[in-house]
């Protein structure tokens, strides 16, 4: 599997479990612009931001393929 696809195949599975309400689905978007892949997630949680979480005393491999840079942009 190609790692856009593994990329969004974790995001919308992450959306569908922990962002879950009755009714509402997520949202999942995709913007191909010159080499540039955007993947947007939004789950149905949308009215409230998560908590910020304290960071780990140690690593976890959770996550570790994926990453993420934020647009000037984002939230404007």
């Amino acid at each position: 599997m190609d790692p856009a696809r593994q990329i969004i195949a974790e995001l919308a599975a992450n959306a569908a479990t922990h962002g879950r309400v009755a009714g509402r689905d997520f949202r999942l978007t995709l913007y191909v612009a010159a080499d540039t892949l955007r993947i947007e997630v939004t789950d149905t949680r949308g009215e409230r931001l998560p908590d910020p979480q304290p960071a780990s005393p140690t690593p976890s491999p959770a996550g570790a393929c994926c990453w993420s840079k934020r647009s000037p942009t984002a939230g404007a």
